[in-house]
């Protein structure tokens, strides 16, 4: 019988052989046992002694050299984890690995090779781990050791530096590590302590250690201080973080705990203790304003909250570190404005918020000033923010872009100036803050009717875009053709674009305040421009950004949320039922209507560039052929022929006003047409012709079908 060699080594294998045979009809049976030795293919394994991150290697020697590919299992044990503290396994001189099947098969020829495996270093203190190799029925045992200068893992403690007798003392401890280096569950840290000034152990209950959190890198810990009857002073103790462990043993290699401790000054329990510091304790629900957070809280003129008593969002406290009662006032309340509760420290309304309280529109919030004192006198005070919001109160705010012409950067003017201008659109005029006489509006004539009729023509929020646009670098942007960001020449809308400086302030666009950008100097706008975050005469600036001279300097543009107060209605007053009327304070429409023939009626306290005459009715009805304008300087009469006879069939007389103040100024428009029926008279469908230099409006509108 002969054995075959199979490439595999088995090590020595037994069999038994059984023979049976036939004699004389008797079946004899004869067994025996015999062993198929193979030779020791693995004459040893060496391994060697390395530090983490450096690499393990085996040595491994053969016997003899195999004379075809042979096959071997291999096994990896010992106290280091795979993956933990060594990685994959390479293999030398063509030596194949089945990871799977957990066999190597070594080329023919072969009589030594090495298998190498990278020890991983961690931060983890594990003295010497094991790593056993063993192919075939040979073992061999490498080690791993901790660095001999390992990384120091960063440990800072945090905590009360006074404590009061017969009271605690709160400490916390952070180690600076990554997911991977968190302290195992159950890890505790051990603290020593020293003392100074006199105190001594007997001076503290101590705590000598402090178990991880649920996040493996905190431990919190409270030390009590004894109260005793003697008078000391100055007495200190020193906790500082010994040691990581686990089990008994340390968890880490190296630690820094160079800012791992706190010195507490331990005082008497004698009532003279400072109360404070005060503080609010809703400081998290501050009041967020379009684009700037101010510190603080909010009121609004909501019917629920503008009342006396209401809450505005702020609750002082202060401790004191004897124990004592603490009571609440106000030494600043914003003009009585606020009031706060002496025993809880809740800030609430003193009377209803009226608009006086804006500091006549200077600012849009206000400051309190609080005290918090003890029963021992002592007292602790501090100044608090409360948010009067316009936007949430009784103001709305639309952007515009204002540029700055007179080099003191962007000046506007309050809402109480008496601006009235149609900021959002509507076909009606607000009262608005507005840019300062000395600086511009950015404007487009989108009508191409001489003036700008309302906010759709600047740029801002009310601008008409395909897309809802949230400020006035939005608007302009869409302009922008090559989208590089800028705004010039290279843009085909650059020669459209209207500086308009309302030098009067009186928010009707005048031939002599508007000019292109290219005679006002502006070369290039920056249209990338950086938030900001505060008020000028009671507008806000959201954004700020620059535009360029001929010479390359640089100025002020911003978008500015102008302050707009729509509930200032226009009177409405009908012409058609006196044959004389007269004006309000407020602003006046005086409506013609189209269902009276003819009408003749005087005007009394007709206020130019304030008033309006609607011809709505008219213009809608076909009813307009033309208009004329005749006067002197204390009197105009507005003419309207009806069915082209050239007789007046409506005569309008605006008693007390000046044709020159009509035609000099460019009123004619905004005088004789609201907005809303400007809008009506220019369209393409209207077919008008408006001639203001010689006052005559003629209306070839036709009759429709």
């Amino acid at each position: 019988m002969s054995t075959l060699d199979d490439g595999e080594f088995e090590g020595d294998e037994d069999f038994t052989l059984t023979v049976a045979t036939t004699i004389g009809g008797q079946t004899l049976n004869a067994t025996g046992d015999a062993t198929i030795t193979e030779a020791q293919a693995i004459q040893s394994i060496t391994g060697t002694t390395v530090e983490e991150g450096e690499t393990l290697s085996f040595t491994v020697t053969l016997t003899n050299a195999p004379s075809t590919p042979t096959t071997f299992n291999i096994d990896l044990s010992g106290t280091a984890l795979a993956g933990e503290d060594y990685g994959a396994l390479t293999f030398s001189d063509g030596v194949t690995y089945d990871s799977v099947n957990k066999t190597i098969t070594v080329p023919k020829d072969i009589t030594s090779f090495t298998v190498t495996t990278p020890a991983i270093d961690n931060v983890f203190k594990e003295d010497k781990e094991s790593v056993v190799l063993e192919i075939g029925n040979v073992s061999g045992t490498g080690f791993i050791v901790d660095e001999a200068n390992p990384d120091a893992i960063i440990v800072t403690m945090t905590g009360d530096t006074e404590v009061t007798e017969g009271r605690d003392a709160s400490y916390a401890v952070t180690l600076d590590v990554t997911d991977g280096q968190k302290a195992p569950p159950g890890s505790i840290i051990t603290l020593t302590y020293t003392f100074s000034g006199g105190a001594t152990e007997e001076d503290i209950i101590k705590t000598t250690q402090a178990t991880v959190g649920a996040d493996g890198k905190t431990f919190t810990f409270t030390v009590r201080a004894d109260d005793d009857v003697l008078a000391e002073v100055g007495e200190n103790y020193t906790v500082k973080v010994n040691d990581i462990k686990i089990n008994g043993d340390t968890v880490y290699e190296n630690l820094d705990t160079s800012a791992a401790s706190v010195t507490t000054e331990i005082k008497d329990e004698t009532g003279n203790n400072p109360v404070g510091p005060l503080r609010d304790i809703n400081s998290d629900a501050n009041k967020t304003f379009p684009n700037i957070k101010v510190n603080g809280a909010a009121v609004t003129d909501d019917p629920e909250k503008n009342v006396v008593g209401y809450e505005v969002g702020i609750t002082l406290f202060a401790s004191d570190p004897d124990g004592e009662g603490v009571t609440y006032s106000l030494l600043e309340s914003a003009n009585g404005l606020f009031k706060v509760d002496p025993g809880t420290g809740k800030v609430t309304l003193a009377r209803k918020l009226t608009p006086s309280d804006l500091n006549n529109g200077e600012t849009a919030f206000v400051k309190i000033k609080g005290q918090a004192k003890s029963e021992d006198g002592t007292t602790s005070e501090a100044e608090f923010n409360i948010t009067i919001s316009k936007d949430d109160w009784w103001l709305e705010y639309i952007s515009p872009l204002i540029i700055d012409l007179n080099g003191d950067g962007v000046q506007t003017l309050n809402i109480n100036e008496g601006v009235a201008f149609d900021i959002d659109a509507d076909g009606k005029k607000e009262k608005v803050g507005w840019a300062s006489a000395g600086d511009a509006l950015l404007a487009i004539d989108l009508n191409g009717d001489g003036i700008i009729n309302d906010g759709s023509e600047l740029f801002g929020e009310a601008s008409p875009k395909p897309e809802e646009v949230k400020d006035g670098f939005q608007a302009l942007s869409f302009y922008d053709e090559n989208q590089d960001g800028v705004f010039d020449a290279n843009d085909s809308a650059y020669d459209d674009i209207i500086v308009w400086q309302d030098k009067n302030s009186d928010g009707i666009s005048q031939a002599d305040e508007m000019i292109g950008l290219a005679e006002a100097g502006v070369v290039s706008i920056d249209l990338t421009p950086e938030q900001s975050s505060h008020f000028n005469n009671g507008n806000f600036v959201g954004l700020q950004s620059t535009w360029t001279d001929e010479n390359g300097d640089t100025h002020a543009i911003d978008d500015v949320w102008l302050q707009v107060d729509d509930s200032v209605d226009t009177n409405s007053i009908d012409l058609s039922s006196a044959a004389s009327v007269s004006g309000t304070d407020e602003a006046d429409r005086f409506i013609l209507n189209a269902e009276q023939t003819s009408t003749q009626v005087t005007v009394n306290d007709f206020t130019v560039g304030e008033d309006h005459i609607d011809l709505s009715e008219l213009l809608e009805e076909d009813q307009i052929s033309s208009l004329l304008l005749e006067g002197d300087e204390d009197q105009v009469t507005v003419s309207i022929d009806v069915d082209g006879d050239e007789q007046a069939d409506h005569e309008i007389v605006l008693d007390g006003v000046s044709l020159s103040e009509l035609t000099e100024d460019g009123s004619v428009i905004n005088t004789l047409f609201d907005s809303e029926t400007t809008a009506l008279i220019t369209s393409d469908d209207a077919n008008v012709v408006i001639d203001t230099a010689s006052v005559l409006v003629e209306i070839e509108k036709e009759l429709e079908a």
